[in-house]
């Protein structure tokens, strides 16, 4: 950024960059703090599911360590595409609470799908690590909520 783009905040609390092209409206303070919120939560779930995947990997063995990583993976991965569409859906012009409940069905729909493809597909499926997996990163919502 050079001495012509210089970035403002407006009344609105809305974020504009005068560039050279003219103003440019860049973010909102509550979309800025809804995409921390939301990477805290992914982050939440992301450690849990690694430390819940390495507690069971040291005490059952890696195999059962690494059903406990898929697991948690089948939850994070949709819900990182749901944060992702909710931010889009914070946006001035955004329809937040139809995107939050499409997204919600979507998630869900996307879960047991990834179940289904796991149970098979994969040879030796380990349930229980699995479940363990999945309700360690669902977890994350309640640790973002304890530290928010």
């Amino acid at each position: 950024m050079g001495a012509h783009n210089k970035i403002r905040q407006t009344s609105r609390n809305t974020l504009i960059s005068d560039g050279f092209r003219g103003p440019l409206t860049l973010l909102t303070r509550s979309e800025i703090r809804f995409g921390r919120e939301a990477v805290w939560v992914l982050a939440a779930q992301a450690g849990l599911t690694l430390t819940a995947s390495v507690v069971l990997a040291l005490v059952s063995g890696w195999a059962a360590g690494g059903w406990v990583l898929l697991g948690g993976l089948v939850c994070v991965g949709p819900s990182a595409l749901q944060a992702a569409r909710l931010c889009k859906a914070s946006k001035p012009g955004g329809n937040f609470g139809a995107a939050l409940l499409l997204g919600e069905l979507v998630k869900v729909g996307f879960i047991g799908g990834l179940f289904a493809i796991i149970f098979a597909n994969a040879g030796n499926v380990n349930p229980l690590a699995l479940l363990i997996g999945f309700i360690a990163a669902v977890q994350g919502y309640f640790l973002a909520l304890l530290f928010k």
